[in-house]
């Protein structure tokens, strides 16, 4: 949930193109695959700092890696890699990601 909520966040701040924008053109995000490597915990009263970035695009897949820093200490608490696939709405079936979407996602 906080690597997607950091995903939404970033679309807009860096993309200037929010979900629900995204979601207008008629295409979402499918999660393919994640992998997380938990360094240490966080604890409920912690704050944590999360930062995403697209590595690649391949056909309709971003590959997308992540950290999750605790903001007391900035001591990694997580990482790792998601792959998301991008869908056709109407379809459901998986799109190869437009050059237009590229363009702005690989900054």
């Amino acid at each position: 949930d906080y690597i997607q909520a950091a995903r939404y966040e970033q679309m807009v701040r860096c993309y200037k193109v929010s979900m629900e924008e995204f979601l207008s053109m008629g295409y979402g995000w499918v999660v393919k695959k994640a992998t997380l490597n938990f360094k240490r915990p966080l604890i409920l009263s912690d704050v944590m700092i999360v930062s995403t970035q697209v590595r690649s695009i391949d056909g309709p897949d971003a590959i997308v890696s992540f950290e999750i820093l605790n903001k007391r200490n900035e001591k990694l608490c997580c990482d790792g890699e998601m792959i998301y696939t991008m869908i056709n709405l109407k379809n459901g079936r998986s799109e190869k990601i437009p050059e237009t979407i590229k363009e702005k996602y690989l900054v």
